[in-house]
């Protein structure tokens, strides 16, 4: 629910009034396993958002170690290899 919050926020108000709502979560609360997956890779969308590509690409780092299976992992893989030359 949370999540699905900082999505909207990004659409209604941008990305980086999601991303200080995420850093509000990360404060108030301790994800594990696939949400924290889930939360490092919509962290690196946001900054992707912002052109922030160093920032980005450390999230999607970090989501791609949490990832619980091959198939998420190549996903995670092909947005960061995407992120490389930027």
């Amino acid at each position: 629910v949370k999540m699905s919050r900082v999505v909207v926020l990004s659409k209604l108000e941008g990305p980086a009034k999601a991303l200080e709502c995420m850093e509000e979560i990360e404060r108030n609360s301790e994800a594990s396993g696939k949400s924290r997956q889930s939360f490092q890779a919509l962290k690196a969308d946001l900054y992707v958002q912002l052109e922030n590509w160093n920032k980005a690409r450390y999230h999607l780092s970090i989501a791609i170690r949490e990832a619980e299976n091959q198939t998420e992992r190549r996903f995670l893989e092909d947005k960061l290899d995407k992120l490389y030359g930027k």
